[in-house]
């Protein structure tokens, strides 16, 4: 009888273990079932977006034919002498609602990484300095750090541009805005934009001797895209009442490019690449002067550097106005790369630095704006130095940073006191080496330096706090 209860208990969990087997290959083919159906739906989906997909492109090319059409069909015809061809690319631009400066200025007085095509400039001796500038450091790391696909460009060579001029040079005014957004800022926006001839010397020499325009092409202000924080007006003359009715913004300047020049045009200027960056627009026949010159310990040199040893002496008269000129300054980068034309047996061209007269200054910048106060940089320059400050010039505040100059009694006074600041701390962009100034002690992190008794030997800067930049002038 034990037996037979054995083997009966043997059966049933054989049985329980076989019903089990059969629930589970039912469990799996239903799994497998809807599986195929959430396939099949997948394969349905993807099958109508790659169709709707395909007519979108093919509608988008549609409308880039007959964009290309018109383009083409607006662009301008013959030109003559360099007079003629002006007017004639004065011309071309007459539908867009420039604003010039100088009328600004009459009424105030009333009240992804770009893939470079590497194409040869159409004009043969410009060849050599547009593959220098394209094969420089700088050009390289500009096309790696910035993600120009969304930049305008120019259309490729052909028919339509081939009585255009085949070099031009730009340059920029531009001003501080802030997203409202975001809250970022960008120091990019433009506020005026050039463009020059830049096809005989001859003819821009005359023009800044006669202080004409006979080179220029356009010269209009811009309307920001965004808030304006600091218009910059000290640096170019440009404040909120001249832009009150301007209307030409950042997408006509690049409209004027576009309808001026092809891929393979020439476009010459000072840094050339944040006028492109202010301008968004992507371009690989550039020649920059900052680049084909240097100064001592391959500093890279400033305009007027470079100006004043190499252009004209018409163009030395015009760069000694105090403000910016973006007409000025786009004629003068022209001169000076065409001085290159026959003096390039190798680059970059040194040239000297001129003796400054004021090898006496101290040139301090982005002070912040609650330390924005000259008696404390005053201070605090005397406590971190030990040597007296004989007077302060040019103290300009501004959002977010302020700048001010110091004077001191003899150069010697300046280069002691400058090294007495301890260890460099960056370069600016022109290569000068520059150090952090402390704005508060170690004794109170939060009290100005300006409203405490402190005396050179007992002084310890709180190297946590505050600071600014200092550099030699």
């Amino acid at each position: 009888s034990f037996m037979m209860a054995d083997e009966l208990e043997r059966l049933r969990a054989e049985l329980k273990v076989e019903e089990e087997a059969q629930e589970l290959l039912k469990l799996r083919a239903e799994v497998e079932a809807l599986r195929k159906e959430q396939l099949n739906e997948k394969n349905q989906s993807s099958f109508s977006k790659k169709r709707s997909s395909s007519q979108s492109k093919k509608k988008e090319t549609n409308s880039k034919e007959e964009v290309g059409r018109a383009t083409k069909k607006a662009r301008g015809t013959e030109f003559g002498s360099i007079s003629r061809r002006v007017d004639k690319a004065r011309s071309a631009l007459s539908g867009l609602p420039a604003s010039s400066f100088s009328d600004a200025r009459s009424d105030e007085k009333r009240n992804h990484i770009f893939n470079a095509s590497q194409k040869k400039p159409k004009e043969k001796r410009w060849e050599n300095l547009v593959n220098f500038t394209r094969n420089h450091t700088k050009s390289i790391e500009y096309l790696a750090n910035n993600d120009l696909s969304a930049y305008a460009r120019a259309s490729p060579c052909g028919e339509w541009c081939k009585d255009l001029a085949h070099c031009y040079a730009i340059d920029c005014e531009m001003c501080i805005c802030e997203d409202p957004i975001t809250k970022k800022r960008t120091n990019r926006e433009l506020v005026r934009f050039s463009i020059v001839d830049a096809s005989d010397a001859n003819v821009s020499i005359q023009a800044a001797e006669n202080a004409g325009e006979d080179d220029v092409i356009l010269d209009s202000l811009v309307q920001p895209s965004l808030p304006v924080v600091d218009y910059v007006s000290r640096i170019h003359g440009i404040d909120a009442q001249q832009l009150e009715h301007v209307t030409f913004q950042r997408l006509h300047a690049q409209a004027a490019l576009k309808l001026l020049c092809c891929d393979r045009c020439v476009l010459i200027g000072h840094a050339i690449h944040n006028d492109l960056s202010s301008l968004q627009f992507a371009h690989d026949c550039i020649v920059d002067t900052s680049l084909l010159f240097r100064v001592a310990k391959n500093m890279l040199p400033s305009l007027k550097d470079v100006a004043a040893l190499v252009a004209p002496e018409p163009i030395k008269v015009d760069l000694q106005r105090r403000q910016h000129n973006s007409t000025v300054d786009a004629r003068t980068s022209f001169l000076c790369a065409d001085f290159l034309l026959t003096n390039h047996s190798h680059l970059p061209y040194s040239i000297e630095r001129k003796q400054s007269l004021t090898q006496n200054h101290i040139f301090i910048h982005r002070i912040p704006n609650e330390y924005a106060h000259a008696d404390l940089i005053k201070k605090a320059f005397e406590l971190a130095t030990g040597i007296l400050v004989d007077s302060i010039i040019n103290f300009q505040t501004a959002t977010p940073y302020s700048k001010i100059t110091l004077v001191l009694r003899t150069p010697q006074h300046a280069n002691l006191a400058f090294e007495s600041l301890g260890d460099r701390f960056d370069d600016d962009k022109t290569g000068k080496p520059q150090k952090k100034l402390f704005l508060t002690s170690s004794s109170s992190s939060s009290t100005p330096l300006a409203n405490e008794d402190l005396i050179p030997r007992y002084y310890k800067p709180n190297r946590h706090g505050p600071y600014c930049k200092v550099r030699m002038a």
